[in-house]
């Protein structure tokens, strides 16, 4: 590009800087999840300019994703040094719900919000949130199980027990069927089922809380046969971790004898740990003594995975379970994908983690490796197989983005294999590598990407004693890869004038320095 023609293009659509208070300095600013490219020896004075990077993940407020630039000014600093997070792009896919106000590129900080579809929930947030470059907090909608099982609950209220509590599980926990749960008040013992069930209308039988009474501690004289029980009782002020120790078996001539300590010698715990989707079986208690267990279950079609006994140890809860995600199967991503169900005839089903299920491809479409219909749910994700037509190949999702650049045309969710889409850079950021990505069997091309030009600055001009040859404005800025001329001041001089022509790289030009002859 001849310099003449580029610079003079690019002069009409600058700025005059306006002249700087002399004296006017800039002290360190402050710059978090970043670090200054160079050690520079703080305060600085006016039109000075500083160099910064960005932590992973994040990117300069006004510059590449290699680097950012502020200048010192009469004001401060401009713009001030910052780091911000990347963007995340569009949001992302929530099954069985829909995105409000849907947005091309989200920002750092900010938020989707999704609605779940008719007879699905959504499970404690509905908001996805934009965090340095990634997606967090990402809601999840869950069919009402429930919804359609209120109608089935005959019984009414649970049964109450003298120094008891009841507790009536929701139909979501109870596999349809409502059911009860009792534990007994302190220094009380449960008689009887710990929980009962609703059956043609009418609740079982409730159990009994008995009060404790003291264990005699004299040697059992009377004859147990072997395979009966012996029942033993802790002495007064003597407590067992599980009252269930109490009932002893005799095996083979052998009786083990249960062991009491003393109440309040072990720290008690206070409520159960939650777990997401799950429950406990027992009712909550603020406190829960040492040696308490509470059982651990999980609604229809999630899979417990830990164990379901959670004991209470000396103040601390042992690590509760997880309730693993069910897959859903939808009729929706099945026809997008070419695909249906190789044995079952609903369009919608649920599949428990680390379960499989085989799909079969519509007619008139393949898939090349017949393993890949058989998929396996992992923590409620499903990689669904892609059938196509003879010939056809697998198309892209949306576009990458790029800092200081975007594509030419308007990007969508889904592009065909051999869709092809041009990007452009802001204006004097040149584009590297090619301006045309081609979408290949499910993925992109290597994108390009926008590279910062050089800025000249009156400042350091002046500190190097040179001037812009061709142009008279104080400052302008450089693409990338093109050149820039100097001059010396009247009484300056540079012994190899090949090096008053430079050329701007990335954004960094080095500047000639003309000296005084002698």
């Amino acid at each position: 590009m001849d310099l003449y023609g580029s610079v003079s293009v690019l002069v009409l659509c600058f700025t005059i800087v306006r002249a700087q208070k002399a004296g006017e300095i800039c002290v360190q600013p402050e710059l978090r999840n970043g670090e200054f490219r160079y050690w520079y020896m703080f305060p600085l004075s006016t039109f000075r300019e500083i160099e910064y990077t960005c932590d992973v993940n994040y990117v300069p407020l006004n510059g590449s994703s290699e680097y950012g630039i502020a200048r010192c000014t009469e004001n401060g600093w401009d713009p001030k040094p910052r780091c911000i997070g990347k963007p995340c792009g569009s949001a992302p896919v929530v099954e069985n719900a829909n995105t409000i106000k849907v947005k091309i590129n989200y920002l750092d900080g900010e938020s989707a919000t999704y609605e779940c579809k008719t007879d699905y929930v959504v499970v404690e947030h509905n908001k996805a949130n934009c965090q340095d470059g990634q997606w967090i907090d990402i809601p999840k909608c869950v069919f009402r199980h429930f919804t359609f099982l209120e109608k089935e609950d005959k019984c009414g209220a649970a049964i109450e027990v003298k120094n008891g509590e009841v507790r009536k599980l929701p139909l979501f926990f109870s596999h349809k069927i409502p059911t009860a749960v009792y534990s007994c008040q302190e220094n009380y013992v449960l008689d009887g089922k710990h929980r009962i069930e609703c059956r043609n209308g009418e609740w079982e039988d409730p159990p009994v809380c008995m009060r404790k009474s003291t264990l005699c501690s004299s040697p059992i004289t009377r004859i147990i046969k072997h395979g009966e029980y012996t029942d033993f009782k802790c002495l007064s002020g003597y407590e067992i971790f599980d009252e269930r120790l109490l009932r002893v078996k005799c095996v083979g001539g052998i009786l083990l004898y249960p062991t009491c300590t003393l109440q309040g010698q072990w720290k008690s715990c206070g409520n159960p740990p939650a777990i997401l989707y799950g429950d406990t079986l027992q009712p909550l208690m603020k406190r829960n003594p040492h040696g308490t267990v509470m059982d651990y279950i999980c609604p229809e079609y999630y899979v417990l995975e830990g164990n379901p006994k959670v004991k209470c140890r000396d103040g601390k809860w042992e690590e509760p379970p997880v309730c693993m995600d069910p897959c859903t199967v939808t009729a929706h991503i099945m026809k997008t994908n070419n695909i249906k169900l190789k044995w079952v005839s609903h369009d919608k089903i649920y599949i428990p983690h680390g379960e499989g299920v085989e799909f079969s491809c519509l007619d008139g479409y393949e898939l090349s490796d017949g393993n890949l219909l058989r998929v396996t749910c992992n923590r409620g994700i499903l990689s669904y197989p892609i059938c196509t037509k003879p010939g056809q190949r697998e198309g892209c999702g949306s576009p990458p983005v790029i800092l200081n650049g975007d594509t030419v045309q308007k990007p969508s969710s889904f592009h065909a294999h051999g869709a092809v889409l041009e990007y452009k850079c802001i204006n004097y950021y040149v584009l590297e590598g090619k301006n045309r990505i081609t979408c290949k069997d499910g993925k992109w091309d290597n994108v390009p990407a926008c590279i910062d030009p050089c800025t000249v600055t009156a400042h350091i001009m002046k500190t190097n004693n040179i001037k812009l040859k061709w142009v008279s404005r104080d400052i302008l800025f450089i693409p990338h890869g093109e050149d820039v001329e100097f001059s010396c001041l009247d009484g300056y001089e540079l012994s190899d004038g090949n090096l008053l022509r430079v050329t701007c790289n990335r954004g960094i030009l080095s500047y000639p320095v003309c000296t005084k002859p002698g």
